[in-house]
């Protein structure tokens, strides 16, 4: 009887646990001139789907906000499928909108079971093959073999707003 009821009581304790473990939403918010310039922005759109993305403008303490619209859930699914999309969103207008950083491209890695993966070239054979990031020790003796993809984002032509380090418009492309 007394191991049925530390059992219970360690089941009830791993229940709450797991419970909180849930992924957190973060969320950036805009001064409020700002956020209206996006909101009638996106109001005037066809689209009611959007991703936000953030580049840092070099040598100036400004940042890029680029504005990309997509016709339908999917399409913007489909958009972002390759990408490191995350917890972290823009509140406009009682919207959540997801966000993605210039960095989350510089630095993306693929996972695979948990595990980064990078190409590693196989001397004997030349064959190139993709496998779990091997250790650092081993990565710093052969920086030659090691090669590590990289997602490119290329915005042509984007609506945007550039915004100060306080989050006013610096300039406005939209």
């Amino acid at each position: 009887m007394r191991k049925l009821i530390n059992f219970t009581i360690l089941c009830l304790i791993l229940s709450g646990c797991a419970s909180n473990i849930k992924k957190s939403r973060i969320t950036y918010l805009f001064p409020v001139e700002t956020e209206n310039s996006i909101s009638e922005f996106l109001k005037g759109q066809k689209s009611k789907f959007a991703v936000f993305y953030f580049e840092r403008v070099k040598d100036n303490p400004t940042t890029k906000v680029h504005v990309e619209t997509f016709k339908s859930k999917e399409a913007l699914e489909t958009a972002l499928s390759n990408s490191t999309l995350g917890n972290r969103y823009v509140f406009i207008d009682y919207k959540y909108y997801p966000v993605l950083f210039d960095y989350d491209f510089k630095f993306y890695s693929n996972e695979k079971n948990g595990k980064p993966q990078v190409s590693v070239i196989n001397e004997a054979n030349g064959n190139q093959e993709e496998k779990d990031i091997p250790a650092l020790t081993y990565r710093m003796k052969n920086q030659h073999l090691i090669g590590y993809k990289k997602n490119i984002r290329i915005i042509d032509w984007s609506n945007y707003v550039i915004i100060d380090d306080k989050g006013n418009i610096v300039e406005n492309g939209l």
